[in-house]
């Protein structure tokens, strides 16, 4: 099984620490793009929702989930992926799935739904910089009875939906990254993005 990852930072939309996570203040981090004329500096700004906060381990743990389902798919990848409760447990290390993970499924979703990021990146075919504004999760659909959640359709904003149709995306083994930590997941990526352009041929 494989899961696919995209080109921006997911270092800079997901925070770990559960007392920064709640802080929905703007963040703004400063980073700089390679271009034929030279390097540009963009800002990469981060505005979480009031409520919800910024997208957390268990919302980095459930898009992880979401890119994996996408990727058992080929072309043409569908708009939306569907999950039982208890696939979805399964995928992001739970054994169960209760009333009160419930409440913490829907807030680490609704983080992924109403995050917003603005980042900039160098486009090839005009050979400008441009600037995107974005969530993550274009659409979701939530569907329980009484407290508990029994399927969900999560959506991938089209972009992302795009990137993937179009191969810009890298394969990696998404079991031998299961029991990692969400941090040593990023590092695994970064690891493996690093020396596959070195050792690429």
């Amino acid at each position: 099984l494989c899961i696919f990852n995209f080109g921006f930072s997911w270092c800079y939309y997901f925070c770990f620490d559960k007392k920064i996570t709640k802080n929905a203040a703007k963040h703004t981090v400063s980073e700089e793009i390679k271009t034929p004329d030279g390097t540009v500096r963009k800002d990469i700004i981060l505005v979480p929702h009031k409520e919800y906060g910024r997208p957390s381990v268990l919302a980095y743990k459930i898009l992880q989930a979401t890119l994996k389902k996408y990727s058992e798919y080929s072309l043409p990848y569908p708009e939306g992926v569907h999950f039982t409760q208890r696939e979805l447990a399964r995928l992001i290390g739970r054994s169960s799935f209760g009333g009160w993970d419930t409440k913490k499924f829907i807030k680490a979703i609704m983080q992924l739904k109403s995050t917003e990021i603005t980042f900039s990146f160098f486009f090839k075919k005009t050979k400008e910089w441009q600037m995107l504004t974005i969530n993550i999760f274009h659409e979701t659909l939530l569907k329980g009875r009484g407290n508990v959640i029994t399927d969900l359709v999560l959506s991938l904003h089209p972009r992302f939906v795009e990137s993937l149709s179009h191969r810009y995306a890298f394969c990696l083994n998404y079991d031998r990254m299961d029991k990692l930590e969400p941090i040593g997941v990023i590092l695994f990526k970064r690891l493996f993005f690093y020396f596959s352009n070195i050792y690429s041929k």
